[in-house]
Parts: structure tokens; C-alpha cells; sequence
């Protein structure tokens, strides 16, 4: 289990470890994947809700989080789409 913090650091420093997205993704493959498969939390390894995409330097990058972790993550880290 990792914090949010810690989460933003390693999707900036090691963003392989994240599966990758389309880069041509639309909001429903967001909702495809939040809704229909079944992922665990980036941070705290619970059933994730929600599934955002980072933009990397290595292109875009899944991240799912749990409902807690996505109001917290919002919060410190912007994703497309998305506001805090």
C-alpha cells in the first residue's frame, strides 16, 4: 500500500509499471473499464471504481483507484478530463 503522494511520484517516475491506454482513448473506455473490469486500487490494493488516465512521458497510462483514493488523488494531481 502506497499514499497518494507516493502514487503521483511513481506514476512521474516509473510509469511502465502501469498498464497502457489508448492514446486515442474516449470517456468510454474509461467507463468500459471502471465499470466492466475488474482492477485493484493504485494505492491501497480495494477494489477500484474508477479508472483515469495519466499522460506520461512514455504515453498514457491507466491508473485505478477506490472511491477514497480517487476524491484524495483529485485533490493533488490533474488527469485528463478530470478537475480537482
Amino acid at each position: 500500500m502506497i499514499n497518494i503522494v507516493e502514487l503521483v511520484n511513481r506514476i512521474n517516475q516509473e510509469p511502465a509499471a502501469f498498464e497502457a491506454a489508448p492514446r486515442d482513448h474516449t470517456g468510454h473506455d474509461v467507463e468500459h473499464r471502471a465499470k466492466t473490469e475488474s482492477h485493484d486500487c493504485a494505492c491501497c490494493d480495494q477494489p477500484a471504481c474508477a479508472a483515469l488516465v495519466a499522460e506520461t512521458a512514455i504515453g498514457p497510462r491507466w491508473v485505478d483507484v477506490c472511491p477514497d483514493c480517487y476524491c484524495h488523488l483529485l485533490r493533488i494531481a490533474p488527469f485528463e478530463g478530470m478537475e480537482p
